[in-house]
């Protein structure tokens, strides 16, 4: 057990020298103004990332798909601007949605422990089945990053 730990040790710090980003993957939870979402985030190179969210509620599912660039913002050490693009599907026992998104946000990894914080506004738009839209849902993402 103990070598098992201590390999994935090193696998885990040369991951992370490996890598500019102050972390590779993060997951947690998106505070919405709409709703609660799980939120996962993988970085697919240094300014690139995929983020997928999942939400639910009492009567449905919904599930977002997100592209996102980076933009270092070098006066603050690991904050960054983000701004990207995907989309959505929601499903209800009565109804189903599926549409486009986009995100606009800052996101900040703390240092000296393995959280991130990310603050966004994501306006959506459906397309299928029920029209309508969601212009000003502003998030907040805590994260566990590794």
């Amino acid at each position: 057990m103990k070598r098992a730990l201590i390999l994935l040790t090193i696998f885990l710090c040369m991951s992370f020298t490996a890598f500019s980003q102050p972390y590779k993957n993060a997951i947690g939870i998106r505070f919405g103004s709409e709703y609660i979402a799980l939120t996962g985030k993988h970085y697919l190179h240094k300014t690139d990332a995929i983020e997928v969210m999942v939400n639910g509620s009492h009567d449905g599912i919904g599930f977002c798909g997100l592209y996102e660039r980076y933009i270092d913002l070098k006066d603050v050490k690991n904050l960054y601007f983000y701004y990207g693009g995907g989309g959505h599907a929601a499903f209800s026992n009565k109804e189903y949605w599926i549409g486009c998104d986009g995100v606009v946000g800052f996101d900040y990894t703390f240092e000296a422990a393995p959280i991130n914080l990310s603050i966004d506004w994501k306006p959506a738009v459906n397309i299928v089945k029920h029209l309508g839209r969601s212009l000003f849902d502003i998030g907040l993402s805590a994260r566990f990053s590794f």
